[in-house]
């Protein structure tokens, strides 16, 4: 094997004739520069030759707050930029493909119920074991993951969707609501309970009381009969038919209005959390 010269930084003689190739080689170990905490590569080329202190090219601000850093990994292959023949060598990025990403020529839309997986050539993507991030050409922005997609919001960060550039609205605490919502329906259950138990308790009074009139009404109809006043007689035996109707008015609904609700606010709670969806997490409001 042949020893590439290990090398302290980039120089350049005036006397060299610069050759450029880019060349494949194959990460063998990976270290970090101590000045600037930065990966250093040493990387064996296909001539067979190892070469250290091989700086990668990671694309980053002028201001020095942006940083694109390609992922490494000892094994993997990369393409190398070889200028002169006694200068460093360059890492410019990873040389292979992942198998299963196909790249499609002509164009295809995912419909608003369907997911989007294929790739474009005139998409803009990234990939990285299993999670993808796709600013596709006519399908709008694609984020898929096989493991979690996190947002982490600074303290004073706020998450804002808007349409058309409205977004007014606000999405509920899911179990701060449950518990404020349920928290008010067990007062009420609690109310209607109280008038349902009323309801029972008054009803046989209320029923007797229109049975009793109804009676009182039917004897005296019978008297105005007897005595010619078939008229008036009409009219009380009217009144008694419609207050025995209120007697079993009040009795059915005794035995509906009457009786408890079955379905206590606690299992009604329990339902409604089954109904919270463990695939999406938002933060809590303090």
């Amino acid at each position: 094997m042949k020893q590439a010269p290990v090398y302290e930084a980039f120089r350049e003689n005036p006397m060299e004739v610069a050759n450029p190739q880019v060349i494949v080689g194959q990460i063998k170990n990976i270290t970090v520069r101590s000045s600037d905490i930065k990966p250093m590569l040493s990387v064996r080329l296909t001539d067979g030759t190892l070469h250290h202190n091989v700086e990668m090219i990671n694309n980053g601000a002028a201001t020095g707050y942006a940083y694109i850093h390609i992922p490494i990994a000892i094994g993997g292959f990369v393409y190398c930029l070889k200028t002169f023949e006694n200068q460093p060598l360059v890492c410019l990025g990873g040389a292979d493909k992942p198998k299963g990403l196909a790249i499609e020529h002509g164009e295809s839309t995912a419909g608003v119920d369907s997911d989007r997986k294929a790739y474009n050539i005139r998409d803009l993507f990234l990939t990285n074991d299993g999670n993808k991030v796709n600013l596709t050409h006519l399908n709008g922005l694609v984020l898929e993951s096989d493991k979690m997609i996190r947002l982490q919001l600074g303290e004073n960060a706020v998450f804002r969707m808007s349409r058309f550039g409205r977004a007014g609205d606000n999405i509920l605490d899911g179990s701060k609501f449950i518990d404020y919502l349920f928290a008010y329906i067990a007062l009420l259950e609690e109310k209607i309970n109280q008038h349902s138990q009323w309801i029972q308790n008054a009803t046989p009074q209320i029923a007797a009381g229109f049975s009793s009139d109804a009676a009182a009404n039917e004897l005296e109809a019978t008297a105005q009969g007897n005595a010619g006043n078939v008229a008036f007689a009409a009219t009380l035996t009217q009144k008694a038919i419609e207050e025995r109707q209120a007697a079993a008015d009040a009795i059915e609904l005794a035995l509906t209005a009457g009786v408890a609700i079955s379905e206590t606010t606690a299992t009604a709670k329990l339902d409604a959390r089954t109904a919270l969806n463990p695939y999406v997490q938002t933060p809590y409001q303090d």
